[in-house]
Order: structure tokens, then C-alpha cells, then sequence
């Protein structure tokens, strides 16, 4: 009797094993799916009026239509 319950006790716990490994792979398959990251338009490439550094026009600070590339560069 004692073997018995003692194989039983193995094979549920195996049973929980398994089932936990198969939910944690089928999230991670989940999530990788959902959570890719997005590739942004790269649009065009503009030079900065101080530096002469090259940025994406989306990520550049423009004022009095010249184009910078950080707030470093900005003129006081």
C-alpha cells in the first residue's frame, strides 16, 4: 500500500511538472509573438545646424527652421 501511494505521489508530481513547463513554454511563445519590437520608419536622415551630426529627421529638435540634434546643441 505504501508503494503505491508513493507511486502516485510521483507520477501527480510529475503530471504537475510537466503541465507547468508546458504552460510557461506556450506564455513565453505568447509573449515573444506580441511583445516584438516595431521597426520605425526610418524616414530621412537630416544634419545638425550645430555639430554637423546626422539624426533621423523624427528624433531631431527643429527651431527657427534650422535642425538640431539634442538640446545640447541648441542655441541658448
Amino acid at each position: 500500500m505504501l508503494i503505491k501511494t508513493a507511486i502516485v505521489m510521483v507520477a501527480v508530481y510529475l503530471l504537475y511538472r510537466l503541465a507547468k513547463y508546458a504552460i510557461k513554454k506556450k506564455l513565453e511563445k505568447l509573449l515573444n509573438r506580441t511583445m516584438k519590437p516595431e521597426i520605425k520608419n526610418s524616414g530621412q536622415l537630416v544634419q545638425c545646424g550645430k555639430c554637423g551630426t546626422w539624426v533621423n529627421e523624427q528624433d531631431a529638435i527643429k527651431k527657427r527652421g534650422l535642425v538640431y540634434c539634442s538640446r545640447t546643441c541648441l542655441p541658448d
